[in-house]
C-alpha cells in the first residue's frame, strides 16, 4: 500500500518538475532572459528604498520591466519574481 503511494507521490512531483521546465522554457522564448532578471533585481533594489508597500514594490518595478523591454504583463511578472527572490536571498547572507 505505501509503495503506491510512494509511487503515486513520485509520479507527481515529476509530472510537476515536467510542467515547471517546460513554463520556464517558454518564459525564456517570449524574452525573459538573465539580462530582464539582473533589471528586475536592480529595479527592486530602488523600489526597496522608495516605496513601503510590497505591492507598490512590485508594481513600480513590473511597469519599467514592461515599458524598457516591451514585455507581456506575465512574463515581466515572473521576472518581478524572480528578481524579488534574488534581492531577499542578498539581504539574507547579509544579515548572518
Amino acid at each position: 500500500m505505501f509503495t503506491k503511494i510512494g509511487n503515486g507521490i513520485k509520479s507527481f512531483f515529476l509530472g510537476i518538475g515536467k510542467l515547471l521546465s517546460t513554463a520556464l522554457t517558454s518564459s525564456f522564448m517570449q524574452g525573459l532572459s538573465e539580462e530582464v532578471i539582473h533589471a528586475a533585481y536592480e529595479y527592486a533594489k530602488v523600489a526597496a528604498g522608495k516605496l513601503i508597500d510590497n505591492n507598490e514594490k512590485r508594481e513600480f518595478v513590473l511597469k519599467l520591466l514592461v515599458s524598457k523591454f516591451k514585455l507581456s504583463e506575465n512574463i515581466a511578472r515572473i521576472a518581478v519574481e524572480l528578481g524579488v527572490r534574488l534581492l531577499k536571498e542578498e539581504l539574507k547572507k547579509d544579515r548572518l
